[in-house]
């Protein structure tokens, strides 16, 4: 069945379509490194789909566009695979700076063929049906995606002149998560003053250390923070071990904020 969405000659599962039943394709940022980042690629249900994927008749596929650089390119070679409906890939990047995005996408690689559609969590109007599939079909889509904020990108220090305490952290979680540090006027001022202060770097040194002790009582983190987690891991450290220690990770993290090393 198909609603408010192109049209395919066949079922292909994606956001807002209804070809399939209980069943989800996504991808996130896993972790990244100088000059390239790593997404991971998940299928959960699509019976059919796994079973192209099993055959080697299906890939997962990675085009990367940056427009001002009139740069695409498609990416489906392998890094790690963790199982036929879940892999990662390492995708390079062409430059510091720009903006990047992603559109991930899972296509038919085999032989033009014929297929009998007789899967339980197909909708219904696909059942017993048989399409074809020719070499290029795309069977799932995750849509667009930009690069996930930079660990100095994360942090974010605002004014508060009701602020009765000298500042105070709060994790955002709108559009993908974000740390905000509120600041009164004047420990805002100086802030702006003195930037490399080292007053303005305890700060938020424990703003840092305020941020992962709530970051880590959250049932879900928030996507954007994959990268400082990756980080932290890295360090040894889980967020959601039990003797993880925000003090640390802050102090970890805090020259990413600063800008003081690459990330």
């Amino acid at each position: 069945m198909i609603l408010h969405t192109s049209a395919y000659p066949y079922p292909v599962l994606e956001e807002e379509r209804f070809d399939y039943k209980n069943a989800e394709y996504s991808i996130k940022q896993v972790r990244e490194e100088e000059n390239h980042i790593y997404l991971e690629h998940r299928l959960l249900g699509a019976e059919f789909l796994i079973e192209l994927l099993k055959n080697k008749k299906a890939k997962f596929v990675t085009t990367v566009v940056v427009k001002e650089a009139l740069y695409r390119e498609t990416f489906s070679d392998i890094e790690e695979e963790i199982s036929a409906n879940r892999i990662v890939q390492k995708i390079p990047l062409l430059k510091e700076g720009v903006n990047h995005s992603f559109y991930a996408h899972l296509v038919y690689v085999g032989e033009d063929e014929e297929f009998e559609l007789n899967y339980d969590d197909m909708d219904e109007f696909w059942r017993g049906k048989k399409i074809k599939l020719f070499k290029g079909s795309v069977l799932a889509k995750d849509g667009w995606r930009d690069l996930d904020f930079g660990v100095g990108d994360l942090f974010k220090i605002q004014k508060d002149e009701s602020l009765e305490v000298s500042f105070n952290t709060e994790i955002s979680l709108e559009d993908g998560g974000r740390i905000v540090c509120f600041m009164n006027k004047e420990l805002y001022d100086k802030a702006l003053k003195y930037p490399t202060s080292l007053q303005l770097r305890s700060v938020i040194s424990h703003a840092l250390s305020q941020a992962f002790l709530k970051l880590s009582r959250l049932d879900e983190i928030p996507n954007n923070f994959s990268s400082i987690l990756y980080k932290l891991k890295e360090h040894g450290l889980d967020i959601k071990s039990q003797d993880f220690d925000p003090i640390k990770a802050s102090l970890i993290i805090l020259p990413h904020v600063l800008g003081e090393c690459d990330e």
